[in-house]
């Protein structure tokens, strides 16, 4: 029998004001998606290779 498989979709928005705009609050907002990933995967007992690295690479001025 197959292991069922499974996705997990991570969006994260700002409203309102932020202290940061540009790729700065892109790079908050894409560190913040991609911390409730990991996190998820942790949680959910998650079985298979996967590397996380601990920083994802930050973005340039867009």
């Amino acid at each position: 029998m197959r292991p069922a498989l499974r996705a997990l979709v991570a969006e994260a928005d700002v409203i309102g004001k932020s202290r940061v705009s540009g790729a700065a609050l892109g790079q908050a907002l894409t560190d913040f998606a991609y911390q409730l990933t990991r996190h998820a995967y942790d949680l959910a007992g998650c079985k298979g290779a996967r590397d996380f690295p601990a920083q994802l690479p930050r973005y340039g001025d867009r």
